[in-house]
């Protein structure tokens, strides 16, 4: 018998997992905004039928229920629900559990906020004086090691690789 899934709270959504993932868990009763739940490769082999294009190493095309698929060659895949409550994944024996966790946290979540209709950045957020500040860039460009060098002189780092926004009260 398997343990019951756990729920963590991620950009603002309350996700369950099977899976145990790095973030602390919480305690939410109702609904999660997002359920993660592994998938048969018998379901990932259609979806992949409705691929088109050249093969390159990621992939990703809507199907015609709406559900998205999205595939890293050799290493996972993933279907999100066309209402993004739900991802089914499927971790491919060359990937590593570490890897997993941060395309599934990073990559595979941006797309279920987009679907919700929440913007998210590729940034790297850290604390100073209370307020958020947010270095922008793509892969390569230095974010992470920035934010490191804040958090060596006391910053806190509210969130690496992804940040999700909602606008409040005007900010």
């Amino acid at each position: 018998m398997s343990a019951p899934p756990s729920r963590y709270r991620l950009y603002g959504l309350t996700v369950e997992s099977p899976l145990p993932l790095p973030c602390p868990r919480v305690r939410l009763w109702g609904e999660p905004d997002v359920r993660l739940t592994p998938g048969r490769a018998a379901r990932f082999a259609g979806a992949r039928q409705h691929l088109s294009g050249p093969p390159s190493w990621f992939r990703s095309t809507v199907l015609p229920d709406g559900t998205m698929y999205l595939g890293w060659t050799g290493l996972f895949e993933f279907l999100i629900a066309p209402d993004a409550t739900e991802v089914v994944y499927r971790r491919l024996a060359g990937a590593a559990r570490e890897s997993f966790n941060v395309y599934l946290l990073g990559h595979v979540l941006s797309f279920v906020l987009a679907s919700r209709g929440t913007e998210a950045l590729h940034s790297t957020v850290v604390l100073v004086g209370g307020e958020a500040v947010e270095f922008l860039g793509d892969c390569g460009y230095g974010k992470s090691t920035l934010g490191a060098a804040f958090l060596a002189r006391g910053f806190p780092i509210l969130t690496d690789d992804l940040a999700a926004l909602d606008a409040r009260g005007g900010r």
